[in-house]
């Protein structure tokens, strides 16, 4: 691979994604955190499908900026690429010596109607969607839907989408979750970490009040939004400044005024800020963005502009004026702060968020949830919050762990007091408890949450082996169904029998990897002797 050397995580994402595919499963999705190569992940994976499999890729992206980057990628990995992307037809392409590109990279507008219908259906023996959180629009689906016969890879830093739908009816698996805790801190033995650096918050006590927002596609509504935060401009941007100190910044906002407001007030308060837009034209646009590159200016404001696609290491302060309920957004605002920058001294990103007031059902996003990458129970949440909110740990990553603590703490002192059949009763039949046991990495917003159902055939088996599937997703229940299969063919205890195990008395972690025949001479053993007790 030309000029560019892989990761850890990243050669088990190739190995991970092609045993999927060549497991049987069509679909898969690898979830990467921002910064963490997703597009040279995809050349790795296009270039093994070509080579030893005469598979070429089509590159799905949604916006002009990420194609060009992405080709930039591919080109420098040594491929042959080409861009189908408005005036650009890829169908043209005369390639190396004659051939087909290796690679062709195009937007998921321009690939609708004739211009898909252009193409033949077998074209592609591989698609690759990036930003892949977007594969439910109808857009993507008619792409999928149009071609045959090729193997589909997702990749994501966020694979919860922000209106609930859940992207197990796209993808059959996930390949790969890569974590944000991991990508900083490291995945022993092999995985060092440092990829990312650590995130640090701060807390501005600016109230506004957001009691009266309605809430739009999953999310506050934007307009309610930039009404409630317009009277608190200059108290934001004041906050700010005193708070970001010399870091490189970006700030979000809800839209454009407000965006230019805060540069506006930031000006005067002696700050070098500039706002960015879809209102100017691209030279205006790049000029700024370079500009800011160079650091000829300190804080860009923006609202979704650069929400995706945009790469600047050199931001160590990342500023939420646009508070969220969904954490896909929040991530992506976060993630543009989180590269590292190497002879620039950037030790962490400093995440800036405010006091918002809210009702009752409206849970603003903050950064303890990006650490939420397994099945933590939701007090684990609360207390890491109120860690971060009280001051008592300012890194999410570390206040999370000290919550983890904290809970561990809390449940051996229930299991004291009640006895431990009592204290995991609750587990069995229960996916979060099962899952919590047998170490399956969960997300409650889409292996238990909306999209498509469990169907009626796995429901049935996951309740013959002692898992209750009913409100569990399709996708969710495929995981739940792949580590029961893995268990039986590693000779494993059941699930019925780990739950067995833990009622009587033994460690979670000892009763997941005992083997099924001891299993049951432990269980009569633990039975006969409560029996003569």
């Amino acid at each position: 691979m030309a000029n560019i050397q892989s990761r850890p995580y990243q050669e088990k994402a190739r190995t991970n994604v092609f045993a999927e595919w060549l497991g049987g499963k069509d679909s898969t999705l690898v979830i990467l955190p921002t910064g963490c190569g997703k597009t040279v992940l995809a050349g790795m994976i296009a270039a093994e499908a070509l080579e030893a499999h005469g598979r070429r890729m089509l590159f799905l992206a949604h916006r002009g900026e990420l194609i060009t980057q992405a080709a930039n990628t591919f080109q420098r990995m040594g491929m042959d690429v080409a861009i189908e992307k408005a005036d650009q037809r890829a169908g043209g392409h005369a390639g190396f010596f004659g051939k087909k590109p290796d690679v062709v990279v195009g937007t998921v507008q321009t690939l609708q109607g004739r211009r898909l219908r252009s193409w033949d259906r077998h074209e592609f023996g591989l698609i690759c969607t990036d930003e892949a959180h977007h594969a439910r629009a109808r857009t993507y689906r008619a792409i999928y839907d149009y071609f045959q016969g090729y193997w589909h890879l997702g990749i994501t830093a966020t694979p919860d989408r922000g209106d609930g739908q859940n992207l197990g009816a796209v993808y059959e698996s996930v390949a790969l979750e890569y974590s944000l805790k991991h990508a900083i801190g490291g995945c022993p033995p092999d995985d060092p970490g440092g990829w990312l650096v650590p995130l640090v918050t701060a807390r501005c006590k600016v109230n506004v009040d957001l009691r009266k927002i309605k809430t739009t596609g999953g999310d506050l509504n934007q307009g309610d939004l930039e009404e409630a935060i317009g009277p608190y401009i200059e108290e934001l941007a004041d906050a700010t400044k005193a708070e970001i100190g010399a870091r490189q910044t970006v700030i979000f906002t809800p839209d454009v005024g407000s965006a230019e407001g805060v540069a506006s007030a930031l000006k005067q308060m002696g700050a070098a800020a500039e706002a960015v837009s879809g209102r100017m034209n691209d030279l205006e646009r790049a000029r700024t963005l370079r500009a800011f590159a160079n650091k000829e200016f300190q804080v860009i404001c923006c609202c979704d502009l650069l929400i995706e696609g945009w790469d600047c290491p050199s931001v160590s302060a990342v500023v939420v004026m646009r508070p969220t309920l969904q954490r896909s957004r929040y991530a992506q605002m976060i993630g543009r702060g989180t590269r590292p920058c190497p002879g620039d001294g950037k030790e962490d990103c400093l995440i800036v968020d405010f006091a918002w007031e809210t009702t009752t059902g409206h849970e603003l996003v903050t950064a303890v949830e990006l650490f939420d990458d397994s099945n933590q129970d939701d007090e684990v949440q609360e207390i890491a919050q109120q860690l971060l909110f009280e001051g008592k740990e300012p890194n999410p990553m570390r206040a999370v762990e000290r919550a983890e603590e904290i809970f561990r703490e809390r449940q051996k002192f229930k299991i004291r007091l009640t006895g431990r059949k009592a204290a995991y009763t609750k587990f069995v039949y229960d996916p979060v408890g099962v899952a919590h046991f047998l170490g399956i990495p969960i997300k409650r917003s889409w292996d238990l949450g909306s999209g498509s159902p469990a169907t009626a055939k796995q429901v049935e088996y996951l309740k013959a082996v002692g898992i209750d599937a009913e409100g569990m997703t399709k996708f969710g229940a495929s995981k739940f169904i792949d580590e029961v299969r893995r268990r039986r063919e590693q000779d494993l205890a059941t699930p019925k029998q780990v739950q067995y195990m833990i009622n009587l008395g033994v460690d979670p972690e000892q009763a997941r990897t005992v083997e099924f025949a001891r299993a049951s001479e432990i269980i009569n053993e633990l039975k006969q002797g409560k029996r003569r007790a």
